[in-house]
């Protein structure tokens, strides 16, 4: 989130008057107008007495509080934002204060009332989901957070939470069935599956936990909340033609990446990273993260030990992708690994080394390059996108897709599964099975293993002895 200074309009003149004064007045004669309105509608008999008076009470209260801040603090508009925004104090902050900003003045002036009453009132701090949201992801990042779920994070506070009423509620007297339908009404309006209700709950029973940890609060209100999975968006699961390549299509994805190769300058040795995906089953972010000194003596095994991921760059409650970079680990404990070389994975190295030397350039440093530096996961994927469109592909296939091709190949020919799982760098084999197990066989295929599967022989009748 960009914070805006006073040069770029703290308080700032709109038609002879400042922000600040002409939000004050306004709040002022809206709250007359709402008591006396309520004053009439008492004597016209159209609400009780005792209500009334009680919601009068409530808009002076908040009125007082948007007169105490106005005190000390003013209002401005920042117009390359169009949003209006203000100051309030949050020792938790090295500056000792944090920005509220808002679309609309009255939603700015409801944010302002709600911040106090939640969070300073009777000179006591309250821990809210909004100021501790920040401190909890600063210690995400701190224990090594993958800037990828520093992203999700973010995507799903700024979609759910940065304008959610629960974001603003003490966690200490939160209730769990008040989390609970919350947690629940995000779920319907959003239409979410299993991976968005994950998503959505992540944010807020971390930043509890966190807030427990810290001593902040002293219950959790994340206990006891439970949502029926009937409740979910249940996904069609991807017909497998989709999910990995066939054998015939896989041979001709790998015979367009060899012409590439072939055809164009040794050096750029990318194209290769697509047969050698196959026989690996190596990620992509790992196979752009891969150096010829990761190769063993022997030149049978190589270590997967770091990846490519995307860089992001966060900036308060906002932030932006940029690029990407290698970082020195993978996408799990069970990620870091030694994965068999086997033959025709050898030969692609051989291969890519012996082009090296025969174009005046040492077998060092990364493996798959393009024009001299490291290739990156966009590059390898597009590279597989030409492969499949030569290889007159009607469906562009990914990857991961062949990913999955080399998990199927590997247990569907016999070999042990715990052997496939640590190799391709999985914790649980259950993930293997469930998401990467697939039959490679074609549609006609598979008609025809299951039309042998119940062949009968018929004893021929018409013959007599």
């Amino acid at each position: 989130m960009k914070n805006f200074s006073r040069k770029e309009g703290i308080d700032m003149k709109k038609d002879g008057k400042s922000i600040t004064a002409e939000i004050r007045e306004e709040s002022r004669a809206n709250t007359d107008h709402f008591t006396s309105k309520l004053y009439n509608d008492i004597y016209d008999g159209k609400i009780e007495q005792s209500i009334a008076l009680e919601q009068i009470k409530m808009r002076r209260t908040a009125q007082e509080i948007l007169e105490k801040h106005l005190e000390k603090h003013t209002i401005g508009y920042a117009e390359s934002q169009e949003v209006y925004y203000t100051y309030v104090p949050d020792p938790s902050k090295a500056s000792g204060r944090k920005q509220l900003r808002k679309k609309k003045k009255e939603d700015l002036i409801e944010a302002i009332v709600n911040y106090y009453q939640h969070t300073y009132e009777s000179g006591t701090k309250k821990y809210t989901f909004r100021n501790t949201y920040l401190e909890w992801l600063e210690y995400k990042e701190g224990r090594g957070g993958a800037d990828t779920y520093i992203k999700r994070f973010q995507c799903t506070w700024n979609k759910f939470y940065e304008n959610a009423q629960i974001s603003d509620v003490d966690m200490q007297t939160m209730k769990p069935v008040e989390l609970e339908k919350w947690f629940i009404s995000m779920i319907k309006e959003h239409e979410l599956d299993k991976k968005g209700k994950g998503n959505l709950i992540a944010v807020g029973k971390q930043i509890i936990e966190y807030a427990n940890r810290m001593q902040y609060i002293n219950v959790n209100p994340y206990t006891g909340v439970d949502i029926p999975n009937k409740l979910l968006r249940q996904n069609t699961e991807k017909p497998r033609e989709s999910r990995i390549f066939f054998e015939d299509e896989q041979e001709k994805v790998e015979d367009a990446a060899w012409e590439m190769y072939c055809n164009g300058n040794r050096t750029d040795t990318l194209y290769l990273a697509i047969p050698f995906a196959f026989v690996t089953g190596a990620r992509q972010g790992e196979i752009a993260a891969l150096r010829f000194d990761d190769i063993n003596k022997s030149g049978d095994s190589i270590h997967i030990c770091r990846e490519e991921t995307k860089r992001y760059e966060r900036d308060g409650f906002g932030g932006r992708t940029c690029g990407c970079k290698v970082v020195e680990h993978t996408k799990s404990e069970a990620g870091d690994r030694w994965v068999w070389l086997p033959e025709e994975a050898r030969r692609i190295l051989k291969t890519i080394k012996d082009g090296l030397i025969e174009a005046g350039e040492k077998p060092d440093g990364y493996i798959f390059k393009s024009k001299g530096t490291r290739a990156t996961t966009i590059q390898i994927a597009h590279v597989m996108k030409k492969c499949c469109i030569a290889a007159g592909m009607d469906t562009i296939k990914g990857m991961h897709c062949a990913r999955r091709s080399f998990i199927s190949t590997a247990i569907n020919s016999g070999v042990d599964r715990k052997i496939v799982c640590q190799n391709v760098g999985h914790a649980s084999y259950d993930v293997t099975e469930k998401h990467y197990r697939y039959s490679r066989e074609t549609p006609e295929e598979a008609r025809q293993s299951y039309e042998n599967a119940f062949k009968r022989k018929h004893t021929d009748t018409t013959q007599k002895g």
